[in-house]
């Protein structure tokens, strides 16, 4: 397989850093479009080939339906020829794994062209929320009761 340059998917090609992710994700320039199963993200880059990056969450499914609809993915854009230079981030939506190759690349295909027509935002995304806030420091009567002891 090392040898088969045709099936591979080089690093040049893909989305690398949480930096580049947060770029495409929530920069001024970034043009989206969605589907039934995929949410596309493009940002344009200055003329070195597109980039992808794929995000399957478990919302999603085991990670044998999000490995596969990354497979599905990664397989249209390595078929893909002129996307342009952009950097393209993947959101996988539930779903995705059952459709067959050719329905994942149609409508991929359809999606992407939608995006590139699309203007791009002009606002940036607020800040992502954390998950969960800080833990606050129990009373003191609080630890000694938690450590069996009387307060």
């Amino acid at each position: 397989m090392a040898g088969n340059t045709r099936s591979r998917f080089p690093k040049s090609r893909r989305l690398l850093s949480r930096g580049d992710f947060d770029r495409v994700q929530n920069g001024r320039e970034t043009r989206r479009a969605s589907s039934a199963h995929f949410l596309v993200l493009l940002t344009a880059r200055d003329g070195t080939g597109a980039r992808l990056g794929i995000i399957a969450s478990r919302r999603v499914g085991s990670s044998v339906r999000r490995n596969r609809a990354k497979r599905l993915i990664r397989e249209f854009f390595r078929a893909a020829s002129g996307l342009g230079d952009y950097d393209m981030v993947v959101v996988v939506k539930t779903g995705a794994e059952t459709l067959s190759a050719a329905k994942a690349a149609a409508e991929l295909a359809a999606t992407v062209a939608r995006a590139t027509k699309a203007t791009p935002t002009n606002e940036p995304r607020p800040a992502r929320a954390t998950k969960r806030a800080p833990a606050r420091p129990l009373p003191a009567a609080g630890r000694a009761i938690r450590k069996g002891r009387k307060p």
